[in-house]
């Protein structure tokens, strides 16, 4: 069985800037939100590492149906690092976004 903390990052490594999820109802109309901003980086990194992701979605109920969707969108800054000496400098720069759209139907 392979070990779970394998090439995982050092905790010191990454540090939560905010986050937050919140839901509100209105009858049978669900509408909800949710944000995250976070930081991979640290002094035994070579990339760093900026992901911001958010999201909105509704569920509407009728009688015994539900209808629902959502869209998330993610972004990641990156920067690499090169090591000079015990400094570092600027390397490549990048951006990677994803963007996600769910809809859904249920019957209970």
């Amino acid at each position: 069985m392979a070990d779970d903390t394998e090439g995982a990052e050092p905790m010191q490594d990454r540090a939560r800037i905010a986050g937050g999820r919140g839901d509100i109802e209105i009858g049978d109309l669900t509408l909800g939100a949710h944000y995250r901003h976070d930081l991979r980086n640290g002094p035994n990194r070579l990339v760093d590492e900026t992901r911001v992701v958010w999201g909105i979605g509704a569920t509407y109920e009728l009688g015994v149906w539900e209808f629902g969707g959502g869209y998330t969108k993610g972004t990641t800054e990156q920067r690499d690092t090169v090591a000079n000496g015990g400094g570092a400098i600027a390397g490549s720069t990048g951006e990677d976004t994803a963007t996600r759209w769910d809809f859904g139907v249920s019957y209970t």
